[in-house]
């Protein structure tokens, strides 16, 4: 995993390579502040691609909302 700075901000990106299956996957955070990041998720040549924004309230409750395109859908979940 390697950290770079953008505006600032801490982004963490992360690159597979799978000789196994011939996958490759770049992972992808972005850190806003203590309570919000954006992540993001692709899979080379399959089109799988996930987008998600997660918002931690009081240190306890956790919102999360993904889209996957390649699925064509929206995830919500809530946690405590």
């Amino acid at each position: 995993m390697n950290t770079v700075r953008v505006a600032k901000l801490p982004l963490k990106l992360t690159y597979i390579h799978s000789r196994g299956d011939n996958r490759t996957v770049f992972d992808g955070a972005l850190m806003l502040d203590s309570a919000n990041k954006v992540s993001g998720n692709y899979t080379l040549g399959t089109g799988n691609c996930k987008l998600k924004y997660s918002y931690l309230r009081d240190e306890v409750i956790t919102f999360e909302q993904c889209y996957d395109w390649g699925k064509n859908i929206w995830d919500f979940a809530v946690s405590r």
